[in-house]
């Protein structure tokens, strides 16, 4: 072989691996934003679940790169475990449907499918449309890369040191085969790239089905080497749904090898066709995975629960951080955001607690429990800290206009947790050092009425976080109505303590700086809060005009 075929080989072979790549990034992105949701509704149902993997690897054009994206789905609550078998099972089915496209001979149409993907792509002023054409002209490499393949390998026909090889692969242990193609996948993070380099040296009769099939064994398992890397790191939820995917493939595996000569003779009845025959070898190993573990896939959740706990958390100041910001989704934004929102609401525990208990610093002089709600503030400092960190890498990836605006309202929310959280460090808590310091005790009707107004902010915290979980704009808009309902009631406050004062009670005028003080501090909070439901409104209000 010269050193140029040699060249054109290890060019094609560079082309396929950028083609998959760019035909999952093309039509991931297309399909975004709404996947989620999808892939939510629609796994409920076992059959309907392995159809939905079929089509994201489909899709993505890579069974690792679903696999991954479910463990993460799984990993952030959007999907049980359970939904996640159903999708495991369909992922390779999907690479089977392009494997089966190469072996019809598609690849001579390349140059036209990339004529189309080249239009769209350039031409179309619609994101969505780009994304497509983005997709489209993936496969086109694809496509282009076997032609290029083929041909790099048309010289080695009756290569004498070749063929000793591949006859001393044949003649060996099927086992050797499923090692090398496994290995081969794992170097390459592709089962479609692997398959497609058996098929073309199939296409140029170098190499037959006997040995062709324990390697599309192995690239099955090789896929597993992907997901193992990811998984590194992640929760328990994540590390189950890999080792599921291992088990199947494995599985798969040892069904297969004591019985390869009789697959071998059925794919060979089915087709005189070598191509044909390994392509159809890929398709039959799959579907007969999907067929013995489908009707098992509960059994299986309940084994991999058993097999990887749940770990035990200890947040302890040293070990504090995010816990949901993974990087390895930030490529998917609407993945990505959903990771924010999680970390967003872990900020809204803190900080609701820190409202909730600080009146009873003032109730109770608790010196405790004042340093642990100035501890907790330094948490929700470190987690707008770390969130913000994440949307930056997050916008060098092209957002869409609705990706935008969720980027900007967490970015918004996140911002306002941090100041509901430094007033209360800072300022409430101030008062109550002050209050404890000097011995000094509230009115019983101040302290009452500041427990009221204290009351009246928190509801509406509530209300506030609960417009922005569930995007409800009706409940936003109560919020707000709150804002000039909670000024109100600070300026009847007031006035009710300088009658106090004017009657001459001593609690209310030692305490009068502090009361003050305090009852603006929580209007002030209560200010925050209700920017925390303008966003919601608004985008309603640009969604309805879309």
């Amino acid at each position: 072989m010269t050193s140029f075929m040699f060249l054109k080989m290890l060019s094609g072979v560079a082309l396929l691996i950028f083609g998959t790549r760019s035909a999952g990034e093309g039509f991931q992105r297309l399909f975004d934003s709404n996947l989620k949701t999808t892939i939510s509704n629609l796994t409920k149902n076992r059959l309907t679940g392995v159809t939905i993997g079929a089509l994201i690897a489909l899709l993505f054009q890579s069974s690792a790169a679903a696999v991954v994206m479910i463990m993460n789905f799984v990993s952030t609550g959007i999907i049980s475990m359970l939904a996640s078998l159903g999708l495991l099972l369909g992922t390779d089915i999907g690479t089977t449907l392009v494997i089966q496209l190469i072996s019809l001979k598609i690849y001579q149409y390349s140059i036209i499918i990339a004529g189309v993907g080249i239009t769209v792509k350039y031409l179309a002023t619609n994101k969505k449309a780009k994304n497509f054409g983005e997709g489209v002209l993936g496969f086109a490499f694809i496509f282009l890369a076997i032609s290029v393949i083929v041909e790099a390998f048309e010289p080695l026909k009756g290569n004498k040191v070749l063929v000793d090889i591949l006859t001393g692969l044949e003649g060996g242990e099927a086992i050797i085969s499923v090692f090398l193609a496994a290995i081969l996948t794992a170097l390459v993070g592709s089962s479609t790239v692997v398959i497609s380099i058996l098929i073309s040296l199939a296409i140029n009769s170098i190499i037959t089905l006997n040995l062709a099939f324990p390697m599309v064994l192995g690239a099955n398992l090789g896929t597993c080497v992907v997901a193992f890397i990811a998984s590194m790191g992640s929760d328990a939820p994540a590390k189950r749904v890999m080792w599921s995917h291992f088990a199947f493939k494995l599985t798969g595996v040892a069904l297969f090898i004591p019985f390869i000569d009789a697959a071998v003779d059925l794919m060979r009845y089915v087709t005189d066709d070598p191509v044909r025959q390994i392509a159809n070898s890929h398709t039959f190993i799959n579907l007969i995975i999907v067929a013995v573990f489908l009707p098992f896939i509960g059994v299986v959740e309940k084994i991999m629960i058993r097999l990887v706990p749940e770990k035990i958390s200890n947040e302890s100041e040293e070990m504090f951080g995010a816990k949901y910001l993974d990087e390895k989704v930030l490529g998917t934004p609407a993945l990505a955001f959903g990771q924010v929102a999680r970390e967003a609401m872990r900020m809204v525990g803190i900080v609701q607690s820190m409202l909730e208990e600080s009146i009873k610093v003032f109730e109770t002089n608790d010196i405790q429990l004042l340093q642990s709600i100035e501890e907790r503030d330094d948490r929700v400092d470190l987690i707008d800290h770390e969130i913000k960190l994440y949307i930056t890498k997050l916008i060098q990836s092209s957002l869409t206009r609705k990706e935008s605006r969720r980027e900007l309202e967490l970015i918004s929310f996140t911002a306002e947790m941090e100041h509901i959280g430094d007033i209360i460090d800072k300022n409430i808590l101030e008062l109550a050092k002050k209050k404890i310091k000097h011995g000094l005790v509230f009115s019983r009707e101040g302290f009452t009425e500041i427990k009221t107004f204290h009351k009246v902010v928190s509801e509406n915290f509530t209300l506030a976080i609960s417009a922005f979980t569930e995007r409800d704009g009706e409940l936003a808009r109560r919020a707000i109505r709150q804002k000039s309902r909670i000024k109100e009631l600070e300026r009847t406050l007031r006035e009710n303590h300088i009658n106090r004062l004017h009657q001459g009670l001593k609690e209310s005028f030692l305490t009068s700086s502090i009361h003050l003080d305090l009852i603006s501090y929580l209007e002030r909070i209560n200010y925050h809060i209700s920017n925390i439901a303008y966003p919601i409104i608004e985008s309603k209000t640009e969604k309805d005009d879309e």
